[in-house]
């Protein structure tokens, strides 16, 4: 690893990893976990991308398909949270693919002010194309590590997952979406 040494600010947030003194190791651009991390993600983003336009989808929406998929009869604000976005970008994405007949959304019988959101069964037939897209996609990562390395790496990322308080679906049933307003 490439470092120099230099002076950082050291107030509250700095790192619990940077010395106290102020004095910090650089690191090179290419040694960052971070910046790896992220240049990787992208690549893999934009070739899912690529194959998702073979579908006429963007990666959100065929996020909020599978998660709609996975979670059936799930709530707008609570299919927002699965996917870690704000509920305006998942009210967009599902209006979209609402008027495009793969999704259908409802209210609540019990709070007219909570939005449901379904496949439809064009969304369903559309979902077994988005599958062999997807079944592919991790495929070709698998083939790419040994079975102990992918695992490894499905428990790295649940650690940072955790970690950074994104991944857990085990609240997805929690039912505070009184507060979400019919539009």
């Amino acid at each position: 690893m490439s470092a120099r040494t230099t002076q950082h600010d050291t107030g509250p947030s700095a790192s619990s990893h940077e010395p106290s003194c102020g004095v910090v190791e650089e690191i090179a651009l290419e040694d960052s976990a971070g910046f790896r991390l992220s240049r990787l993600v992208r690549v893999r983003r934009e070739r899912w991308a690529i194959q998702l336009r073979t579908l006429g989808l963007t990666p959100p929406q065929a996020a909020i398909l599978r998660a709609t998929r996975d979670h059936r009869g799930q709530a707008m604000r609570a299919l927002a949270r699965t996917l870690n976005t704000d509920a305006m970008s998942a009210k967009r994405c599902v209006d979209d693919l609402e008027s495009r007949g793969w999704l259908a959304t409802t209210t609540r019988e019990d709070d007219r002010r909570v939005r449901v959101v379904d496949l439809t069964a064009r969304g369903e037939e559309l979902m077994g194309r988005l599958d062999e897209l997807a079944h592919a996609q991790e495929w070709n990562l698998r083939d790419q590590l040994s079975p102990a390395h992918y695992e490894v790496l499905v428990a790295v990322i649940a650690t940072l997952e955790r970690a950074e308080g994104i991944g857990a679906y085990d609240d997805l049933s929690k039912d505070d979406d009184q507060e979400e307003e019919q539009p």
